[in-house]
């Protein structure tokens, strides 16, 4: 069994993967595109649910995290840690399962305590996702994000009642800082959520949601005679 260190020096040299499609990687396995199935069936956004993830699409899920984090080496630590915990999550056999507890712990740690970025193990994410600055983003369990998703810093996607209400993230959407997208809602392929908007509605592919930016003209303070002003 590779060990947790191993496995991290290969993630940051390993090119690829020989026999395992490096751009369509979750289609592979799933048929359509992971924020399809989601949406057609709500049961497989539960994360007890899981995919078995194989070495080979552990390197590339690493490989392309890092493409699409050039030049922001916490993002890419992040991202490495948690296909790392995912891996362990999945396999079956009592030392893989020991060694999970051991890198699970390390990765909450690392990632709620010391980066204030809480991306579950269970939450389902397509490969090429990118973490701009990663401060304070929160993340259900049961939040499905497609491939090639950029998340901005304190973006929160979550539930509205139940644990598994949940949003659906398609591939390549672009969330904007402080957005905020909460329950059952699908956001379409390559949409746009503005920053610090909140969504609870489905957005369609190529769509735009933004908050509205409202200015107020008020008139200056009157100033008392023999006061000098403020």
């Amino acid at each position: 069994m590779p060990t947790v260190l191993h496995l991290l020096l290969e993630s940051s040299s390993c090119p690829g993967a020989p026999g395992v499609d490096n751009h369509r990687l979750w289609d592979v396995r799933d048929s359509v595109r992971i924020s399809e199935v989601a949406s057609k069936d709500p049961r497989s956004r539960d994360p007890t649910k899981e995919r078995h993830v194989t070495v080979d699409e552990w390197r590339v899920l690493c490989r392309r995290d890092r493409a699409a984090n050039r030049g922001a080496p916490k993002s890419i630590l992040v991202l490495t840690a948690f296909r790392t915990a995912q891996l362990f999550r999945s396999r079956k056999g009592l030392l893989w399962r020991l060694s999970y507890l051991v890198v699970v712990t390390w990765y909450k740690l690392l990632t709620e305590w010391v980066l204030g970025v809480e991306i579950p193990v269970a939450t389902r994410i397509g490969a090429g996702l990118s973490l701009q600055h990663g401060i304070g983003v929160v993340i259900n369990p049961h939040v499905v994000i497609g491939e090639d998703v950029m998340i901005r810093q304190s973006v929160t996607l979550g539930n509205r009642r139940s644990t598994d209400d949940c949003p659906v993230i398609g591939r390549g959407v672009e969330l904007g800082a402080g957005a905020t997208v909460i329950g059952a809602v699908t956001v379409g392929d390559h949409a746009k959520i503005g920053a610090g908007a909140v969504v609870v509605k489905d957005v369609p592919a190529h769509g735009v949601a933004y908050s509205p930016t409202i200015i107020e003209s008020r008139p200056a303070p009157r100033q008392e005679p023999g006061r000098p002003g403020r």
